[in-house]
């Protein structure tokens, strides 16, 4: 005859404990992507950033020397004004939408990204990619000075805030 030796209360433990372990490797997991996803985020917004001024350069010297605008970012590519031609980084297909100069229908002034969602920076007051344009800045183009910025935050009542001064009239 056999003896059966059973520790009671340890029994069928082994499965709960292995699923909870995996339970909280995943979630520890699912933390480090989503801030690592933000940072890839504000990475491609820098590179957007880069990009759109590197082009808007190109051209305004194309403009200054020929007298008009580029037909397209291809255009600047070959005639030597950018290295490569620059992608949209914040789209798939990396895609830009040209901004046209009034009147033109196959000219290129600027570039503005096709991607329709918030910004982490403040372009010129805009706090949409899709708002931040990158024009030349000729004589013909009404260009606003590229600020960049943090969004404003409501820091009323926040412990170590400065009081904002009131605006002089």
């Amino acid at each position: 005859m056999t003896a059966r030796i059973t520790v009671t209360g340890k029994r069928g433990m082994a499965l709960p404990t292995v699923l909870f372990m995996v339970f909280l490797l995943n979630m520890s997991f699912l933390v480090a992507f989503q801030g690592w996803d933000v940072q890839l985020k504000r990475e491609r917004e820098k590179e957007l950033l880069w990009r759109g001024k590197k082009i808007s350069k190109a051209i305004d010297r194309f403009y200054k020397e020929r007298r008009m605008y580029p037909e397209s970012i291809e255009q600047l590519y070959n005639m030597k004004y950018i290295r490569k031609p620059y992608k949209d980084p914040m789209v798939k297909d990396g895609e830009w939408e040209y901004i046209r100069p009034p009147g033109s229908l196959n000219q290129i002034m600027g570039v503005k990204s096709k991607l329709d969602e918030k910004s982490f920076y403040i372009l010129d007051d805009k706090e949409n990619y899709k708002e931040w344009e990158f024009i030349a800045e000729t004589e013909g183009s009404q260009r606003p000075g590229t600020r960049v910025g943090r969004p404003p935050r409501d820091t009323q009542g926040t412990p170590g805030s400065r009081p904002q001064p009131e605006p002089k009239k």
